[in-house]
């Protein structure tokens, strides 16, 4: 049914070390860690991650800059107000104090915010990040260093300025690394890095989101310059002229536009906004009465409206 198409969820995925990670975690921990991942949840244009508390945001307006990828996390179809509400739960428990750069962070809202929109979780290489650094003797050593990053990740507001992170490693204990790495660029270096747009292989989902789950605007294709002078726009007017002879041609050919085929399009939108009311309705009410049982959790409850409101209108077609 076209009201069940819901809206489509995305996975932000950050790189607070800048590719920094990369460089100097086999040296460092003995093993390799792509990134030190900041990830936040986009549904309805909205961009939510936890910092100083839960936070909204336009997508892609963060202090984190530009995602160095986007996951697809297929639709949901839970309604706004629902969605709404969840959030503010989420915001009791996922508070400012209650940041822990192991054990509740930002991968962790996203994960539990993700299932309950879309019943999947958010890869595991990155919610098992955490216990990936501290299986290492020297991530172990390094853990009691990170009360300065852990306090500055979890007071980050919404409308912050651009996010640089304080390294907690001494550097005498980094690799000496070689000139022009993205490690020893500047600060200023570093927080226009952020701002990026990633360099995706084709086809991936981050290519296929809709345009308003990113803030970054299309890119018009580059026009070529022509040289100036009488004769190149003479040939402009000319093209121009005979396009719009032959537009008119086409026009008188096909004659007026059918105002049925108007219609039917008109009738089709309405009939498809009536489904989208109707199934949000019916995943509300189904919603409403399980929690009110009490036996389920609020993501158990989401999975199950979803299909009760599915099932009960099917029956209605």
């Amino acid at each position: 049914m076209a009201g069940e198409e819901g809206q489509k969820v995305l996975l932000y995925v950050y790189d607070l070390s800048q590719g920094f990670a990369a460089q100097v975690s086999q040296s460092l921990l003995g093993k390799h860690i792509a990134g030190i991942w900041h990830t936040a949840i986009v549904v309805g244009g909205y961009e939510f991650f936890y910092g100083g508390g839960v936070q909204k945001a336009l997508a892609g307006s963060t202090p984190y800059g530009h995602p160095v990828e986007i996951v697809d996390l297929g639709n949901t179809q839970i309604p706004q107000d629902i969605l709404e509400e969840y959030i503010n739960e989420l915001r009791q428990v996922y508070t400012p104090e209650a940041y822990n750069l192991f054990t509740n962070n930002c991968n962790n809202f996203s994960n539990e915010l993700a299932t309950f929109l879309t019943g999947q979780p958010i890869p595991e290489h990155i919610t098992n990040l955490p216990a990936e650094v501290l299986s290492t003797p020297m991530g172990q050593m390094l853990a009691p260093m990170l009360s300065g990053v852990e306090s500055q990740l979890g007071s980050v507001q919404a409308g912050d300025a651009p996010l640089q992170l304080n390294s907690p490693v001494p550097s005498f204990m980094l690799p000496q690394l070689p000139q022009g790495t993205p490690a020893q660029t500047s600060s200023t270096g570093a927080t226009s890095a952020q701002h990026q747009t990633p360099q995706l292989p084709q086809g991936t989902p981050a290519q296929t989101a809709s345009a308003h789950a990113t803030s970054a605007p299309p890119q018009t294709p580059p026009v070529a310059s022509a040289p100036t002078g009488g004769p190149q726009k003479a040939t402009v007017k000319k093209a121009e002229t005979s396009t719009e002879a032959f537009t008119g041609k086409q026009q008188e050919i096909a004659g007026p536009s059918q105002p049925a085929a108007s219609k039917a399009d008109a009738d089709t939108k309405q009939a498809e906004a009536r489904a989208k009311v109707a199934f949000e309705a019916a995943v509300r009410s189904e919603f409403a009465r399980i929690m009110a049982v009490g036996k389920n959790t609020a993501n158990e409850a989401a999975a199950l409206a979803v299909a009760a409101a599915r099932q009960s209108l099917s029956r209605q077609v």
